[in-house]
């Protein structure tokens, strides 16, 4: 099981970011060098057909180097621009990180496949809208959207902390993935608050002719790095188990609690059936009472009128 733990602090994000910008202080140009590596990697990639699922499969590995050089530098260990290719010379973390990659290619073309499958033609679309009206190619666009971006966020949200599992904390490809999700999910607000600060981030650094972009990609990076620590390495105990303990307690509090009113039914009902029995004999006690007040009635009756009406008889 691996141990994670939710961050209470909403605004955390504040205090990854200024980790992060320190880390980076100690050497900018390593950092931007190596995070500029990744980007044109990426970038030339992804502008070819078959290169969307090249990137796909290598990105990780690039991006599990990275997460490799900035826990070595955080912990006071030098590093250098090839830094970002140390994933390759580790033979289980690669396999792992290869396995990444390739279920990352599975996703693209799935996502790919699907919007073939459904015929998806959006030049067609947009000859017909001149004619028929732009409404259908909207709707139709609205919904690609929304399934691909789906697809993406979750896929994102997989791999934000299940590369740094996998290039530092040595996990297995599946679980690394699983735990990566369950820990944006457990630390969902503070982690829409780092979106929110890295939107504005951008938009600042973007203004200077784009230049702040060389800064602010390291220090993503970096914070990133600072927020897997903060919920993974320095975790005291297992979540999930822990989860699963209270679950556990309640699911036993309800059951004692259910056997206490069976209980509690229970004697009910036999004491309902012995005040039954109570009930049916006074019943029975009174109609004797009854019975016997009347033959002692008659009997006195009897003992009063038979004398006088012997001597009539006589």
């Amino acid at each position: 099981m691996i141990k994670f733990q939710k961050v209470n602090n909403t605004f955390q994000a504040k205090d990854w970011l200024v980790s992060s910008w320190n880390l980076f202080k100690k050497k900018p140009l390593t950092w931007i060098f190596m995070i500029l590596t990744f980007n044109i990697f990426l970038i030339v990639g992804s502008s070819y057909f078959i290169g969307k699922f090249i990137v796909a499969l290598v990105a990780p590995v690039l991006a599990g180097g990275i997460f490799i050089a900035l826990d070595k530098e955080n912990r006071g260990e030098p590093i250098a621009i090839e830094s970002i290719f140390s994933a390759f010379k580790e033979r289980p973390v690669l396999k792992q990180l290869l396995t990444v990659g390739a279920i990352g290619v599975a996703v693209v073309t799935l996502t790919m496949a699907l919007q073939y499958l459904t015929g998806t033609d959006y030049e067609i679309m947009l000859e017909t809208s001149k004619v028929e009206g732009e409404s259908d190619l909207y709707r139709q666009v609205a919904k690609d959207s929304a399934f691909t971006g789906i697809v993406t966020w979750v896929w994102l949200c997989a791999l934000f902390f299940g590369i740094p599992l996998i290039a530092i904390n040595r996990e297995d490809a599946v679980p690394a993935l699983k735990y990566s999700l369950l820990g944006c999910l457990f630390n969902f607000f503070p982690l829409v608050v780092f979106l929110v600060m890295t939107i504005l981030l951008s938009i600042l650094l973007i203004l200077p002719f784009g230049l702040g972009l060389f800064v602010l990609f390291p220090i993503l990076f970096g914070a990133s790095y600072f927020t897997f620590k903060e919920i993974y390495l320095e975790a005291k105990t297992e979540l999930v188990s822990e989860l699963k303990a209270g679950l556990k307690t309640v699911v036993e509090s309800i059951v004692e609690e259910e056997n206490k009113s069976v209980v509690y039914t229970n004697n009910k009902a036999h004491e309902e059936e012995d005040l039954k029995e109570s009930y049916r004999a006074i019943n029975i006690f009174i109609l004797l009472g009854i019975a016997s007040i009347a033959v002692g009635v008659i009997t006195a009756a009897y003992s009063y009128f038979w004398p006088t009406r012997k001597k009539a008889f006589q």
